[in-house]
């Protein structure tokens, strides 16, 4: 994968979100396969790269989306965000009762 660029967001109190636009050769990456796993981005280089080390961003895919393909390569955007967030994405589909007679 060549990551072509990206974008992200880092707030005090709260979780991280990095946009990132990446090219592959595989022309059709089943969505099944990037969501829900994990993944980092390391960034680095530049003309600054020799005043500080490489920034590494761990998480989870939250979403992923073929963009354009051509002859030999196809465009895709993924989402990468901490493991935490998927808590929120959750349905709830179990209640418990304390103290109470069935």
């Amino acid at each position: 994968l060549d990551v072509e660029d990206f974008t992200g967001e880092e707030k005090l109190s709260g979780t991280y979100r990095y946009t990132i636009h990446f090219t592959s050769p595989d022309k059709d990456i089943p969505a099944n396969q990037m969501l829900r796993k994990t993944a980092s981005l390391t960034m680095a280089g530049g003309m600054l790269k020799h005043l500080t080390e490489q920034k590494r961003v761990h998480g989870v895919v939250t979403q992923f989306e073929r963009l354009t393909s051509s002859a030999d390569q196809a465009e895709y955007r993924i989402v990468l965000e901490p493991k935490l967030v998927l808590l929120d994405r959750q349905f709830r589909t179990h209640r418990f009762f304390i103290n109470k007679s069935v």
